[in-house]
């Protein structure tokens, strides 16, 4: 009883001072009052408060034996009271949750395979169990744990991060995944920085911290390049088309590089002034904002390169990529492109749709079929065979890339088997200026007769319509016209014009979401060999075929030797694309186009007003 007294002395008090109150305001002050009948208000409000008073006490003696009974449960328990108010009742869930952290950590590491160090799932495990032991680390009783996890997490880093900072499973939703760990463990060495830190954790934070924070530095500005004119990533493989800004954000915070703050958003977003609290906002705000100096990135070491003209939001952009296939997220993309015009996404890669392996189009979306690029005899080179394998796939080569004032040329290749056993070559050869000029030129080796399909699928809000001998393609006010080239039939023979067809498609931009699109499509048939090309450009641009002669011949060579396309873009200006496609063994070294004298693999001519200008891109 005492301690219902005790608990509850405040309000008795209060109830006995109001009794005395009245009291003493009738008996003093109203001398013709009946005291009788005030004592028998006395009694009445005595006998209803000692009525609550039993009732309460008997309801609150039933619950205090509910939590003492709680108390020796070995489970968390406040979810089993109508009102969380008791101090032990959190002392001891807390105690129950770090015993089940230990518990759960120490079952991690014992069940921890071998194929975890180069998983992102691994990663996403360490990162947990190391930020556990940073925040509980003095009640854990397996402390070898927190070290091996440390240790574990710079071997998973090691080895799935390449030096160009991009992740090895050539998907960037899952590079951002992995990126976003890292950081979130990385916050907790910016709260000991700043004193927001508990003394007690400090001492479980390993001594060197730089390799985490360049670690997340360069995957972050491998990110930032990715990134579309409309800040959203590519929807690379198992990858979704989303905004990074948010992303920019922590990277800003985390490593003070100003190229972050100019590619994330105006103030901290949600998600982040949660991660860094008010802190991190003020250091947000503070950041000063510097653009980036380069405009192109080659990541060489997983194949992928990203072009844009400027870092506006209507600036043209290009997306190329040829590397390995990473892990099971790969797609069949080799030689894939994308490409955005005055900031508006034209061609795109489809995306990944699903993951069921009950579902069709999973696989569909993994095929070459969903990618631009070229297909031979209807894709039998790259071929899944299950939601996370495949059956075959391409060898490829190191990508060239250069750029040399304002002009980009890449060569990207791979090898690989038919299913009837013979063996093809594709290399496909993109030059891009900054103005929004696309050459494309695909040229393929492989013995016997063959068919190939040459896919460039469409953004969901880009309209195509044909028109004569280009298709012209519409998304908001903005245009670009596609021309479908040529096609030959033999290293020595004249081409032959293949025009594009519209065909219908789907894409998916986000998970479990289908849009409706247009694909363009060119087919044709060769022999042994194949070059074609396919040019892209604004709409006012006008497109022709110069003639290009070799030293001391009197006929110009064929576009199965060397592709020219000439870009007008006025009476003054005009760029002339240039791609070799067979070694001059014969014969002079030295070709001439529009009269300028030329030499090299790969260049451009750029005329502006009487002068003509070589660029030579390849060698």
């Amino acid at each position: 009883m005492m301690w219902y007294l005790k608990k509850n002395r405040k309000m008795f008090l209060l109830l006995l001072a109001v009794i005395l109150a009245y009291n003493l305001y009738f008996g003093l002050l109203f001398a013709d009052v009946d005291r009788e009948n005030l004592f028998y208000l006395d009694m009445l409000i005595g006998i209803a408060l000692m009525s609550f008073v039993v009732v309460d006490y008997r309801q609150q003696a039933q619950k205090r034996r509910q939590v003492k009974e709680l108390l020796e449960v070995e489970d968390v328990i406040y979810s089993e009271l109508s009102e969380f108010e008791n101090r032990e009742i959190v002392i001891h869930d807390v105690e129950v949750l770090k015993g089940q952290l230990d518990e759960q950590f120490e079952n991690l590491r014992q069940r921890y395979i071998g194929k975890y160090t180069l998983s992102n799932w691994g990663l996403l495990q360490t990162t947990a169990i190391c930020e556990g032991y940073l925040l509980f680390g003095d009640s854990l009783c397996h402390p070898d744990t927190g070290k091996w996890a440390w240790q574990e997490l710079k071997r998973q880093l090691d080895l799935q991060v390449m030096d160009d900072g991009s992740h090895w499973e050539q998907s960037v939703m899952y590079h951002m995944e992995v990126l976003l760990a890292s950081m979130r463990l990385m916050k907790w060495k910016e709260l000991e920085e700043n004193n927001l830190c508990p003394e007690r954790y400090r001492s479980d934070f390993p001594e060197e911290w730089d390799w985490l924070k360049a670690l997340i530095e360069k995957m972050s500005l491998y990110v930032l390049y990715c990134a579309g004119p409309d800040h959203r990533q590519p929807a690379q493989c198992d990858s979704d088309r989303t905004d990074v800004r948010d992303i920019m954000v922590k990277a800003s915070v985390l490593t003070g590089n100003s190229v972050f703050r100019f590619g994330g958003y105006e103030a901290l977003d949600l998600e982040s002034l949660w991660l860094f609290g008010r802190k991190g906002a003020e250091r947000y705000e503070a950041a000063v904002s510097r653009e980036p100096e380069r405009l192109d990135y080659h990541a060489q070491d997983t194949g992928n390169i990203y072009i844009r003209s400027s870092w506006k939001e209507d600036a043209n952009y290009t997306y190329l990529s040829c590397g390995p296939q990473g892990s099971g997220h790969g797609h069949g993309d080799l030689t894939h492109i994308s490409l955005y015009y005055q900031g508006k996404p034209f061609l795109i890669d489809s995306g990944r749709y699903s993951y069921r392996e009950d579902e069709p189009l999973r696989m569909e979306f993994k095929m070459l079929q969903a990618h631009n690029v070229c297909v031979i005899d209807d894709g039998s080179l790259i071929r899944p065979d299950g939601s996370w394998s495949f059956h075959s796939y391409g060898d490829c080569f190191k990508t060239y890339y250069r750029e040399k004032e304002g002009i980009s040329y890449c060569e990207m290749a791979y090898r690989g088997r038919l299913a009837n056993g013979e063996g093809c070559l594709v290399t496909r050869k993109v030059m891009t200026a900054r103005e929004g000029l696309w050459l494309i030129v695909n040229d393929i080796w492989c013995e016997g007769k063959h068919t190939v399909r040459e896919y460039y699928h469409l953004d969901p809000d880009a309209e195509a319509r044909a028109a004569e001998d280009e298709i012209l393609l519409t998304n908001g006010s903005v245009q670009l016209k596609a021309l479908g080239e040529q096609q030959e039939h033999g290293p020595w023979t004249q081409p032959v014009p293949i025009p594009f067809q519209l065909e219908s498609c789907k894409v998916s931009l986000e998970y479990n979401r289908l849009s409706d699109s247009m694909c363009l499509v060119k087919e044709g048939s060769f022999s042994d060999s194949f070059v074609s090309s396919s040019a892209f450009c604004g709409a006012g641009v006008q497109v022709s075929a110069p003639e290009v002669y070799q030293f001391g011949a009197g006929e110009p060579v064929s576009d199965g030797r060397v592709t020219a396309k000439t870009f007008h873009l006025s009476e003054e200006e005009s760029w002339t694309f240039l791609v070799w496609n067979r070694e001059t063994f014969r014969g002079g070294k030295m070709y001439e186009c529009s009269g300028v004298p030329v030499y090299g693999k790969a260049g451009a001519i750029h005329r502006l007003g009487g002068e003509q200008t070589w660029i030579r891109l390849r060698n």
